[in-house]
């Protein structure tokens, strides 16, 4: 019975030695994944972040071509104007369209609500504020289409690295995790039997010396009726191999 404890407490040594080198692997193993995963949800976010600048990049660009129309009808519609004013200005005299005065009592040197050349110059003053604008608007829709596509270039590229740090977790990483949780598992039932026989034994032994401090209370050294010690050799060396599987 002794060998068979001394195998027992060899087995739970060797286990406990076992346990605490898979504990160090998983726990490296684990490690590895905690950082794919933050990786992986890190990646995620960037991609939501690229896909937001690029929904809002579209949105601008929709709004500036409606105004880049408008300034093209503004420009087209002054330019008539300036036109128009141009040919009227060497038409001969005639009585104003527009306040009725006759050719000899116009005084072109005053303002009235036909004063061509002051509506011309407005027209000519106008259309160079809008040309300026429209310029500073084009070159603000050529960076957005420029950084339009250096953005969708940055999210072909945040995909492929979350589709291969995917592939790293799905693959390789999650499994071996998971087969050294449960190889780790096993070698913790294993000790626990093997905790559970030298239990057994412990047990035993303070039944044996309850058992002889029983018997020196009564003075009955040598009793024929004496408890056997122990287990049975054929029970615990059947117990220690059954541990040791």
């Amino acid at each position: 019975v002794g060998e068979e404890e001394a195998d027992l407490q060899e087995q739970f040594g060797r286990l406990d030695g076992t346990i605490e080198q898979r504990r160090e692997t998983l726990n490296s193993i684990q490690a590895q994944l905690d950082s794919l995963l933050a990786q992986r949800r890190e990646l995620v976010d960037v991609r939501t972040a690229i896909q937001d600048r690029l929904d809002e990049i579209a949105d601008l660009l929709s709004r500036f071509d409606l105004l880049l129309e408008h300034y093209a009808v503004d420009i087209e519609r002054l330019t008539a104007i300036q036109e128009s004013g141009a040919m009227f200005a060497h038409v001969e005299s005639v009585p104003c369209p527009l306040c009725g005065a006759s050719p000899e009592a116009q005084q072109h040197d005053a303002a009235c609500d036909g004063d061509v050349e002051a509506i011309v110059q407005a027209a000519s003053a106008e259309i160079e504020k809008i040309a300026r604008l429209k310029g500073e608007l084009q070159a603000t829709v050529a960076d957005l289409k420029y950084e339009a596509v250096s953005q969708e270039q940055e999210l072909s590229n945040k995909n492929e690295e979350y589709e291969n740090v995917n592939k790293q977790i799905q693959e390789t990483v999650a499994p071996t995790v998971s087969e050294e949780r449960a190889s780790f598992s096993e070698l913790i039932e294993k000790r626990a039997e093997v905790q559970k026989g030298l239990d057994l034994y412990a047990r035993v032994a303070k039944l044996e010396e309850r058992r002889t401090t029983l018997e020196e209370d009564e003075g009955k050294e040598g009793s024929s009726g004496a408890i056997v010690s122990g287990l049975p050799d054929s029970v615990a060396h059947d117990f220690s191999l059954r541990v040791s599987k």
